[in-house]
């Protein structure tokens, strides 16, 4: 709410996928919201049959599909389908209070704010995993409200690593996706690097000179792993994801290397985040240390997949595949695809002939980059090494501390053997030069 009785209207987006159980409960618990002006859209996500359109009508929700698998394609089918001011994203898992719309929205009185995250409980801890999980701190930011931009310390590494909560309770102002080119679609849950969509949203939205605000009153409830088998899992795939995540950011956001790598220094020695909210400072381990890193080894290989495919970048440079509120919208997409380019040939285009000679031009540099991107990898090969050779010099007293490089863990000295020899090639190179 702003101003005097002036209310936001406000969309609920679940996005979904052959899941209609879970969603049913979903949208019961939206159903009980005390908000007075909002509606409900459901995104089934390429769905396998029409369960899903069945739990959406009983419950009187609007229903759209997307076709193509991803969650993020999903999200920003939601959010151009939309005409409401704030649009507010669910997992179809969750469970929301009643007053969850109420807690969220009037932190947008604040012009500035362009997204807001709330609290995300658990639904139960009764298992030896769950009790685990939320022993870690679980998804839970706890009680303490938390508004971050570019003048916040450690901006960085709260935006992109969990500082500022997750997907499952977030909301956006309408007018975001004028200024920002939605939710990535290479990645999220569908694609190759699961996950980190929400925060590498907070980030690019933080870049740009906005604000993104935490509150607890705007209270979920999601489901914890279940079993110690289902938190293992989980686990590794996180760390694969976040090594993804990682190598992307190394890669497209060159300027933030040195927070990045900063803050990876940081997770190698274990040192708690003073932003990091719930749970212990050094909580158990759910797997050991060595473990954890071989399950990273596989995300960055599947970052440079993505980074690197001509396929994926002109499938999100294929602007028929958009649609867009107006031109101003489209245009600011445009512009922020190409970031990296200099604009300078490019900045007096005074008709639409002009926007468009422009953008047939930013499509031959990009695919020029695109076919091109390997030898743009050769070049950054020396920061690679540069991370390698942190994160050898940064496990080996903590795995000899564990006895983790004994022969009864051949993984770990394969690791170790490796992270040496990328070493020695750079320090090579280094002093060769």
């Amino acid at each position: 709410m702003e101003g005097g009785d002036f209310i936001f209207s406000c969309s609920v987006v679940v996005c979904t996928r052959d899941r209609p159980t879970q969603l049913d409960r979903c949208l019961e618990a939206v159903a009980r919201l005390d908000y007075p002006r909002f509606d409900v859209l459901v995104v089934d996500n390429a769905p396998q049959d029409g369960r899903t359109r069945e739990v959406a009508a009983r419950w009187g929700s609007r229903y759209i599909v997307e076709p193509v698998p991803g969650v993020n394609r999903a999200r920003n089918r939601g959010a151009r389908t939309c005409d409401t001011d704030i649009v507010a994203y669910l997992d179809d898992d969750s469970i929301c209070e009643p007053t969850w719309l109420s807690g969220l929205v009037p932190e947008f009185r604040d012009p500035q704010v362009m997204a807001i995250t709330g609290r995300i409980l658990p639904l139960k801890v009764t298992t030896e995993a769950e009790r685990l999980f939320a022993s870690r701190g679980g998804f839970d930011l706890g009680q303490e409200q938390r508004s971050v931009d570019r003048h916040t310390l450690h901006w960085f590494e709260m935006a992109n690593f969990g500082g500022l909560g997750s997907e499952a309770n977030m909301a956006f102002r309408h007018s975001a996706f004028e200024v920002w080119p939605g939710f990535n679609d290479r990645i999220g849950y569908g694609t190759p690097l699961p996950g980190c969509s929400g925060p590498y949203a907070f980030f690019l939205l933080i870049e740009r000179g906005y604000r993104v605000v935490y509150t607890p009153r705007a209270v979920v409830y999601h489901p914890y792993p279940q079993t110690l088998e289902d938190l293992h899992a989980r686990h590794l795939k996180s760390f694969a994801a976040i090594a993804g995540y990682m190598t992307l950011l190394f890669f497209e956001h060159p300027r933030y290397c040195g927070d990045l790598m900063k803050y990876l220094a940081g997770w190698f020695r274990g040192y708690p985040r003073s932003w990091r909210g719930q749970g212990v400072a050094f909580p158990p381990r759910i797997v050991p240390k060595w473990r954890e890193l071989l399950a990273c080894l596989p995300g960055p290989i599947t970052s440079i997949t993505s980074i690197t495919s001509s396929d994926g970048i002109l499938k999100t440079l294929d602007i028929s595949q958009r649609k867009f509120q107006n031109e101003t919208q489209q245009f600011f997409w445009k512009m922020q695809l190409i970031d990296q380019i200099d604009l300078a040939e490019f900045i007096d285009f005074p008709n639409m002939e002009q926007r468009n000679l422009m953008w047939d031009r930013i499509i031959q540099i990009t695919q020029s980059r695109t076919l091109g991107a390997f030898r743009m990898l050769k070049s950054q090969f020396d920061r690679y090494s540069i991370l390698l050779v942190l994160a050898f010099f940064a496990i080996v007293p903590e795995c000899a501390a564990e006895n983790q490089h004994t022969p009864e863990n051949p993984s770990m000295i394969l690791f170790l053997a490796g992270s040496a020899a990328m070493g020695y090639q750079y320090l090579k190179a280094r002093l060769g030069r």
